[in-house]
């Protein structure tokens, strides 16, 4: 690891380091990924399973008239995109009802 120039380090080969790391190399970035056990074995496996695409973050801009969270939202919309992209095969969208008043 020492010999070699790296953008991105990511500690802990669970889900969430494995995801992260996977992101990661496919924005481009030379990524080292490293567990101090067995990869998946780890605690990320207790995180939701759900991926919000934003919808709680766009009805807070609404609700509290603050354009200041809108930054946010486009940013989880954005990212949200993101995984359908690179990992369709782990995305299963979910059909809701968003009442409008």
């Amino acid at each position: 690891l020492a010999a070699t120039h790296y953008d991105v380090l990511v500690v802990g080969g669970g889900a969430v380091g494995l995801y992260t790391a996977l992101d990661a190399r496919t924005r481009g970035l030379k990524v080292a990924l490293v567990e101090a056990h067995d990869y998946g074995a780890g605690r990320s496996g207790c995180t939701p399973k759900v991926l919000q695409a934003g919808v709680h973050d766009f009805q807070r801009v609404v609700r509290r008239r603050d354009l200041f969270l809108l930054g946010p939202a486009l940013d989880r919309q954005q990212e949200y995109a993101t995984l359908l992209r690179v990992a369709p095969r782990l995305m299963e969208p979910v059909d809701c009802v968003l009442p409008v008043f």
